[in-house]
């Protein structure tokens, strides 16, 4: 959004909030998208097979997250972080953290989205990062204890669904599933 940066008049929390929301509103209305109602709608699949992981502010999410994120977070002062807290069945956890403000870092749609997971009793470990996105667990596809992510664009019309498999250490692309 150039031309955002590019009026004086324009103080930097107003422009974050402009980018902000941008940035959470460009999700299409439905009908629009698959984004909708998720993976469950493009497979036919029953809805409680995917858990959507919203941003959320989530205090050991936030905790996690925050310490994870420090040099990050210390090179963009005045930017946003949110956090929710996965635990699944067997007691490993995923933070899924989505830090929002900063064209400098993340591009145009001003949000990184990052996820750590910690085995029972474990330290947590970055093993997912990329520009934000909306995430879904695949409570079906399970590979080593860790859920599929299926992750989805928060911008564009029917953009095509990440899907994203545990490979031992992090999540590793698997393969595209919808979109335009």
């Amino acid at each position: 959004m150039p031309f955002l940066r590019a009026s004086p008049s324009l103080s930097r929390p107003v422009l974050q909030a402009l980018l902000f929301a941008a940035f959470f509103l460009s999700v299409a209305q439905p009908g629009q998208s698959q984004a909708v109602d998720g993976p469950a709608r493009l497979l036919g699949a029953p809805v409680d097979r995917f858990v959507e992981v919203p941003p959320e502010a989530h205090p050991e999410a936030m905790a996690v997250a925050t310490a994870q994120l420090a040099s990050v977070l210390a090179s963009a002062p005045g930017t946003e972080l949110f956090a929710s807290l996965a635990v699944l069945g067997d007691g490993k956890r995923l933070v899924i953290a989505d830090h929002v403000g900063s064209t400098d870092l993340y591009g145009i749609g001003a949000a990184g989205t990052y996820i750590f997971a910690a085995d029972p009793g474990g330290a947590f470990r970055q093993v997912y990062a990329t520009n934000g996105v909306r995430v879904w667990l695949d409570t079906l596809q399970v590979v080593q204890g860790w859920p599929d992510l299926w992750v989805q664009s928060y911008r564009g019309i029917n953009p095509p669904f990440g899907v994203w498999r545990f490979n031992g250490v992090a999540y590793q692309h698997s393969h595209n599933a919808g979109g335009n």
